[in-house]
């Protein structure tokens, strides 16, 4: 029925789709709410492959496409929703019936995407893959337990294994992982300095319902238990970061970003990384640790 909802219809495309439910199959699940089975899904990493289509003219055009969910209402396709996989019952207030919002509350979606945290921190997928699914888990309201949060000079590390880094650490730079990426696309290997924390500082929406031409964000309400940072970390991994640290540092998340003023707040540009001797400077955060 996947296969069939997201009209693949070219070979790689079928590939890829075969490919990816073998490997993400274990953390395919059902959501039930009320006793009542509203959705089968999974949350996914950033997975995107492109389709190169010619016409008869000779002409090729070069489409980037990624897997998405599918909302419906009973029984027909009415919304598309990226960020997971799967179907979703959904709830619409059109007669039309031509878009809907999964019928979920933010308090069964928290709870699944909890619960996706540990069933994707078992699968074989990459470090990177999984980090990229703990930025979904953390933005649907759920728990990242023992998925990593952030990559430092000695690897990726989850909440537990962060708290244990930071704690000897004085003072940390923090760096997105977008800017990494470029210094490693110009560089190859980077090597980054021992005080130095990649994660998510950019605000994103990591879920978007789509339908009859329109974009919006899902979910549109705050979750009640959000990490009430200052709005540069919300909704992305620097909040669950700072929290984390917070612990390390047996601090709150206020006194850290007090003590580090301006730091925390303004981009400013630090050396983060070397690579082939050459010392490698980008615009970045600065935590420093209570008194």
């Amino acid at each position: 029925m996947l296969h069939r909802l997201h009209r693949l219809s070219y070979p790689t495309e079928k590939d890829f789709f075969r490919k990816l439910i073998r490997r993400f199959s274990g953390a395919l699940t059902c959501i039930e709410s009320d006793s009542e089975l509203i959705a089968r899904a999974c949350i996914l990493p950033d997975l995107e492959w492109e389709e190169t289509k010619t016409y008869s003219e000779g002409v090729s055009s070069t489409l980037t496409k990624s897997l998405k969910s599918v909302v419906t209402v009973g029984g027909l396709r009415a919304s598309d929703l990226t960020g997971v996989f799967g179907i979703f019952k959904g709830i619409t207030e059109r007669a039309s019936r031509d878009s809907a919002t999964p019928a979920i509350s933010l308090e069964d979606l928290a709870k699944w995407a909890s619960e996706q945290s540990a069933l994707i921190a078992n699968l074989e997928i990459t470090s990177q893959e999984k980090y990229e699914c703990a930025r979904r888990v953390l933005y649907l309201g759920g728990s990242t337990a023992d998925l990593p949060i952030a990559l430092t000079s000695s690897g990726w590390k989850s909440d537990q294994r962060l708290s244990e880094w930071a704690s000897s650490i004085q003072q940390i730079v923090l760096v997105d992982h977008r800017r990494l990426r470029q210094w490693e696309e110009k560089f190859g290997e980077v090597e980054l300095l021992d005080n130095v924390l990649v994660t998510d500082t950019s605000h994103g929406d990591f879920c978007q319902l789509k339908f009859s031409g329109s974009i919006r964000r899902w979910p549109q309400s705050r979750f009640p238990d959000f990490p009430e940072l200052l709005n540069i970390y919300k909704s992305t991994l620097a909040s669950a970061v700072v929290s984390t640290l917070a612990r390390a540092w047996s601090a709150s998340a206020d006194e850290i970003l007090r003590t580090s003023g301006r730091d925390a707040l303004r981009l400013c540009e630090r050396e983060i990384a070397r690579s082939q001797k050459i010392s490698l400077r980008d615009r970045s955060y600065s935590l420093r640790r209570p008194d």
